[in-house]
C-alpha cells in the first residue's frame, strides 16, 4: 500500500514479486502466478531485465511443480537466455538447474545431468549452498528415474547440506523430488535403502562434490551410452606444500585455521593460496577448491 501510495513503480513490482515467491512457497500457485505476472508486467514496463529472468525463472518452476512442461520450458527458455545475455551468474546457475529439472521431467536424463553438473559447478564457484542442495537434488532424481539406490546417496548428501546451511526444503517442492524417489526407494529392501542415504548425509562435503561433479560417468540413458567426460587438464606444477593447502581450501579453511593444521605462519598460507591462484589462473580460493575437487586433488 505504501508503494501504490507513492506511486514507486520498482516498489510496487518488487513487492508483488516477494508476495508471488512467498506464496508459492507456500504452495498456493495462483495467488503466486497472479502476483508473479503483474510483477512481471511492471518489470518489463521498467525494462529491467534482471528481474525479468527473475520472475520468469520462478513461474517456469511454478509450471513445472503444476506438472505445465511446455509453458514451463518456455519460461526457463526466456529466463536463462535474458540471463546470458546480462551475463548474470546467480540468474543463469539456477535456470540451468531449472533446464536440468525439465531435460529430466522429459526422460532426457543425459541432458539432465550435463546441466545440473554446470549449474553445481557455478554453484559452487559462487558459494551458494541453497543452489548446491538443489542440484544434489536433481542429481537424486535422474538416479531414482534409472532405479539406482544411488538415488539415496545423493538424497542423503543434499539433506546434510540444507541442515547445515538452513535452507529447509518447502514441502510443495519436496513432493515433486518424492515422486521420483519412490520410483527407485521401491526397488530396495528399507536396509539397502537407509544405509545409502546415511552414508550420503556422513560423507564430507569436498567429496560428495566430486563425486556429484562426476555423475555423467556413471548414469546410462538414450540407449544405454553413458555421458562422454571431458579429458582432465594438465595438473600445473603445485608444491607437496602447495596441494595440502589447497586441499584444506576445499574443506573451507580459513587461513587461520590451515596455518594451526599445518604449522606454519598465517603469512606463509597467504603466500601459498596467492601462488595457488597464480599458477591455476583463478580468481578466487572458491575457485581454486572446485579446480581441485573436478581434478581429483581432494
Amino acid at each position: 500500500m505504501l508503494y501504490q501510495s507513492a506511486s514507486d513503480a520498482s516498489g510496487i513490482a518488487n513487492a508483488l514479486s516477494g508476495l508471488g515467491i512467498v506464496q508459492a512457497r507456500l504452495g498456493d500457485f495462483e495467488g503466486a502466478n497472479r502476483h508473479l505476472q503483474q510483477s512481471l508486467e511492471r518489470f518489463r514496463e521498467l525494462d529491467d531485465p534482471s528481474m525479468i529472468s527473475l520472475v520468469t525463472f520462478v513461474l517456469a518452476y511454478i509450471a513445472l511443480l503444476q506438472g505445465e512442461r511446455a509453458s514451463a520450458t518456455s519460461l526457463a527458455d526466456e529466463s536463462l537466455r535474458i540471463a546470458q545475455e546480462l551475463d548474470d551468474e546467480w540468474n543463469i546457475l539456477y535456470a540451468l538447474m531449472l533446464q536440468g529439472y525439465l531435460a529430466l521431467d522429459d526422460d532426457r536424463q543425459r541432458e539432465a545431468l550435463t546441466l545440473l553438473r554446470e549449474s553445481l559447478t557455478m554453484s559452487l564457484q559462487l558459494d551458494d549452498l541453497r543452489a548446491v542442495a538443489y542440484t544434489v537434488e536433481g542429481m537424486a532424481a535422474v538416479h531414482a528415474s534409472q532405479g539406482r539406490v544411488e538415488a539415496a546417496w545423493f538424497a542423503g548428501v543434499a539433506a546434510s547440506i540444507r541442515e547445515q546451511s538452513g535452507h529447509a526444503l518447502p514441502m510443495v517442492e519436496a513432493a515433486w523430488h518424492e515422486r521420483y524417489l519412490a520410483l527407485a526407494r521401491g526397488q530396495f529392501d528399507d536396509e539397502t535403502w537407509n544405509v545409502a542415504w546415511a552414508a550420503g548425509q556422513a560423507v564430507s562435503h569436498s567429496q560428495a562434490m566430486q563425486r556429484a561433479l562426476g555423475l555423467g560417468e556413471t548414469v546410462e540413458s538414450d540407449g544405454a551410452v553413458p555421458e562422454p567426460s571431458l579429458a582432465a587438464p594438465p595438473v600445473p606444477p603445485l608444491s607437496p606444500r602447495e596441494l595440502d593447502v589447497l586441499r584444506l581450501l576445499v574443506d573451507g579453511r580459513s587461513n587461520q585455521e590451515i596455518a594451526g593444521l599445518l604449522f606454519i605462519s598465517h603469512r606463509t598460507v597467504a603466500s601459498h593460496v596467492e601462488s595457488i591462484l597464480n599458477k591455476l589462473d583463478l580468481e578466487s580460493r572458491t575457485a581454486a577448491a572446485t579446480w581441485a575437487v573436478r581434478n581429483g586433488l581432494a
